[in-house]
């Protein structure tokens, strides 16, 4: 598998363009990582940049929040000196204290009631008259109110007067003889606290909200409104759903727990949203403010995106122009130039390489991929016309010795014919024998296509037919059969296995078949292996007589001389062994097509006509 997926790899960037994009995109690669870096840094800079500027406006709704609270208190605190309220916080009933406190709600719109009640939690005056007499002993922010001395804000809860989403402040007030006695009670309307954040030049889609101690979410800038707990009074049906951009319920919780002041949570809108909370100065009450985070943070988003885009753009595009100008620039001039090396091979050296308008270095190699092949063409004519003078000049020289050896074979049959002495005529005769071989084996060499060799088969058919002649086998009853494998020999060992065939042939008539015996020889040439040939002559003939090691006894005479020399001529070695028929039979073992090495004629050292 990771061989297959190497193997890919290494096709795909094997072309030039590949490798120059790859080059490339790697040269790149440092500037992309820097500009990467430098695109998180900012991020998280302008991330940054959002959270102070999220805890900033959380600040200022929550000033308008506190201005309002501060207000309600010292508003409470004045009314606190007035002898009418200290009589009714003891108990008394004035009419001008619900005068008061009519007065005082109708000039202040952000409270729906303002009363007093005594210490047995009666409201014993109030700006509304109906309220006059109410028990509100039970109501959580009066049970409160024992707990504490001070200025406190209640539950989130719901006006018995007039059924408005109110959050209740209590000032412990004395009575006349300045004994702690009841208190005065407001109830401040949330809807108002909700507008006071949009009238502070909060952001259009920010939002408020106004949390209670127990994470409840009373009030919002968008003038949500959430439903109070059935504990204070309130019944289910009166509650409302949220609204989409509201977080969590855990969130909320985690506020009004003190274990979260910020965080980022996604709403049922599918935005997201930076959150910064803040206490109120009671302590008991929370602004929260949410702001969309791609408005936190500005353009940053898109200026990360374009950070992060830009380079990988520039990459690719510098790695398209990497490609489309390698290609135009070289790859095309090289393909042109290999193509060009392909009609070279073909011998098309008149072939000129297209590169149109590559890369001047490339044009210029064209050039010299031309020039090259203009000399190489020339030179070729030039020795073309060589060789065939040459090839001319040696065929002229084969033929001339062929012809002088002719010449010399005829003067050997002129002389053997004019020798009385028997013994001489029959060495004139081997003479004659070997010099018609050489100029048989000239006048292959001229007379075939390729002076440099010869084709074996052919030309040992020849000299067997030139020998049974030259003896007279046919009318001996004498028969050659031959097997040769077709291959071509060097010239230079045209000759020496020529003269080698010749004296085998000679010594097996001569010694094989004495007294009219008659019988059959055979030739074989084969190649066991490349590279290699093996020639056998073999007789049915008398044979040799053989020792106790079964090796053959023969005289060494002038025959055997002549073929061991002939042999080593060849590279090979010559053998005498027993033939299958009962005769005996020449091996000779040698490489074929080598170069034959000049070795010197042994047979011109005297001796006699050895037998086999």
């Amino acid at each position: 598998m990771v061989g297959n997926v190497w193997t890919s790899l290494t096709s795909f960037f094997d072309p030039l363009r590949a490798r120059l994009a790859l080059a490339l995109a790697v040269a790149l690669v440092p500037i992309v990582v820097y500009d990467l870096v430098l695109a998180y840094r900012g991020y998280r800079d302008a991330e940054e940049r959002g959270w102070t500027t999220v805890r900033q406006l959380a600040i200022v709704a929550s000033n308008s929040q506190n201005a309002l609270i501060e207000g309600t208190r010292r508003l409470m605190v004045g009314l606190g000196e007035s002898r009418a309220v200290r009589a009714a916080a003891a108990g008394i009933p004035s009419p001008d204290c619900s005068r008061t406190m009519a007065r005082v709600a109708a000039s202040l719109p952000e409270y729906s009631d303002l009363a007093v009640v005594d210490g047995s939690g009666r409201v014993q005056c109030s700006a509304i008259d109906r309220s006059i007499g109410a028990d509100v002993s039970q109501m959580p922010w009066f049970q409160g109110m024992k707990e504490t001395q001070g200025f406190t804000l209640g539950y989130f809860t719901l006006s018995r007067e007039t059924a408005e989403p109110i959050i209740s402040a209590l000032l412990p007030t004395s009575g006349p003889d300045g004994t702690p006695a009841g208190a005065i009670v407001a109830g401040i309307r949330l809807p108002w606290l909700g507008s006071l954040a949009q009238k502070h030049g909060l952001p259009d889609d920010g939002v408020v909200y106004l949390l209670d101690a127990k994470g409840t979410v009373m009030t919002s800038s968008d003038h949500f409104v959430a439903a109070p707990e059935p504990a204070h009074g309130i019944p289910p049906s009166r509650k409302t759903s949220g609204e989409a951009t509201t977080p969590s319920v855990d969130l909320l919780a985690s506020i009004a727990a003190r274990r979260a002041t910020e965080f980022v949570t996604t709403g049922g809108d599918g935005r997201e949203r930076f959150f910064s909370a803040a206490n109120l100065e009671n302590g008991s009450l929370y602004i929260l403010f949410g702001m969309p985070s791609a408005s936190a943070m500005s353009w940053s988003h898109y200026q990360t995106i374009a950070f992060i885009v830009g380079p990988l753009l520039m990459l690719l595009m510098a790695i398209a122009v990497a490609v489309i100008g390698g290609e135009l620039l070289i790859a095309r001039g090289i393909r042109a130039l290999l193509q060009t090396v392909d009609s070279y091979g073909r011998d098309e050296l008149d072939a000129q390489p297209n590169v149109g308008r590559s890369a001047r270095e490339i044009r210029q190699f064209a050039e010299a991929f031309s020039e090259m092949a203009r000399k190489i063409s020339s030179r070729e004519s030039e020795l073309r016309r060589s060789l065939d003078e040459k090839d001319a000049l040696l065929r002229e020289v084969h033929h001339r010795v062929k012809n002088n050896l002719q010449i010399v074979t005829s003067f050997l049959n002129l002389q053997s014919k004019s020798t009385k002495d028997a013994a001489a005529r029959e060495v004139l005769m081997e003479a004659r024998v070997r010099v018609r071989a050489l100029a048989l084996v000239h006048r292959y060499l001229y007379e075939s296509g390729d002076v440099r060799q010869v084709d074996f088969a052919a030309m040992a058919e020849a000299l067997t037919d030139q020998q049974s002649h030259a003896q007279g086998l046919h009318s001996r009853g004498i028969v050659i059969h031959s097997t040769f494998d077709h291959a071509p020999i060097p010239a230079a060992a045209a000759v020496p296995v020529a003269l080698l065939i010749t004296e085998a042939l000679s010594n097996a008539i001569k010694h094989g078949y004495p007294d009219g015996r008659t019988g059959a020889i055979e030739m074989t040439f084969t190649r066991p292996e490349p590279g290699q040939a093996i020639l056998t002559i073999s007789d049915d003939g008398v044979g040799p007589d053989f020792d106790a090691d079964g090796s053959p006894l023969y005289r060494a005479g002038i025959g055997i001389a002549l073929m061991q020399a002939f042999s080593r001529q060849l590279g090979g070695a010559m053998s005498l062994e027993a033939a299958p028929a009962g005769g005996a039979a020449v091996v000779v073992r040698f490489p074929l097509l080598t170069e034959v090495a000049d070795e010197p004629d042994e047979a011109e050292e005297p001796g006699e006509a050895g037998a086999a």
